[in-house]
């Protein structure tokens, strides 16, 4: 069966980030900051449930076949236990894609990203992003583990292995972010599917 593709358009894109509010103490400088971009829509909740409902989000995506292809649904559910804060990019109220971040000394770490895989432009979409957000807290870099299916888009973005296992990193000491318009932890388990959870 062959994947009809829709284009993603950035003008109608919306940007959510949520903090864990478990972890909200350590990162509300964090979220401070990211408040004063206009292009990302900050929700400090200190609601957990509020935070459950977006985890709920996330669970319900990766059920789907348009999501999360080969990431391992249970290194999902750690990740959205233990990350610092949630992203979502929004076309038309319809979720776009997803990442699970932590603030980790001058990094972004990346723990999951997932985008609908029949957008074309989503992905380079919330690189962007999440470089601008990397940029705006005052960190030097980006850092993810890729799966292997999604090693040739990070190079393209500019990742570079560090090692022989390749943990991707993206340095950003020369990087200008763009001009924003106007507002429309270690894991236990592997990253990938195994053949028995395909």
């Amino acid at each position: 069966m062959q994947l009809l593709y829709m284009q993603f358009d950035t003008k109608k894109a919306t940007i959510q980030c949520i903090f864990n509010p478990n972890l909200i103490g350590e990162n509300v400088v964090y979220a401070d900051t990211l408040e004063t971009m206009k292009s990302v829509e900050v929700l400090k909740s200190e609601n957990k449930r509020t935070y459950k409902n977006y985890s709920n989000l996330i669970q319900s995506l990766v059920k789907s076949k348009t999501f999360c292809v080969g990431v391992n649904k249970d290194y999902i559910a750690d990740s959205l236990d233990t990350s610092d804060a949630l992203l979502f990019v929004y076309m038309d109220a319809e979720t776009c894609g997803f990442a699970t971040l932590n603030f980790v000394d001058t990094a972004l770490n990346i723990d999951v990203i997932c985008t609908n895989n029949t957008m074309k432009g989503i992905g380079s979409f919330m690189i962007k992003t999440l470089k601008n957000i990397t940029v705006k807290i005052g960190f030097t870099s980006i850092k993810l583990k890729s799966v292997m299916t999604a090693l040739g888009f990070y190079l393209k973005q500019n990742f570079i292995c560090e090692n022989d296992l390749c943990p991707m990193v993206l340095n950003l000491d020369n990087y200008q972010p763009s001009k924003s318009r106007s507002k429309s932890r270690s894991k236990s388990r592997s990253k990938t599917q195994s053949n028995k959870s395909k």
